[in-house]
């Protein structure tokens, strides 16, 4: 990745991973889903019309919070990184 900060090209870049299905769901999201009533319906609906709104740098990859709206238009938020395929951290 040459600029964390082009959210444009991160947001094509999620997109095209998603849609390509290089997807993983870590086990985090996974206890989140479960906790918070979320499903890949709503996380794909994020991811397809959200937007970023934040990144950082945690460890070794980048990490970016999109913002958008479950399938019930309920406000939401999906952390992923990109390491060749998107990883979904949590869902909020």
């Amino acid at each position: 990745m040459s600029d964390p900060t082009n959210y444009k090209w991160g947001q094509q870049r999620i997109k095209k991973l998603w849609s390509d299905g290089k997807t993983e769901i870590g086990p985090h999201a996974r206890l989140r889903m479960s906790q918070r009533e979320i499903d890949i319906l709503d996380i794909q609906n994020v991811i397809r019309y959200g937007r970023i709104v934040e990144h950082s740098r945690p460890q070794h990859l980048w990490r970016y919070a999109i913002l958008g709206k479950a399938v019930d238009g309920a406000a939401m938020k999906v952390v992923v990184e990109i390491n060749g395929s998107l990883i979904i951290v949590t869902v909020i």
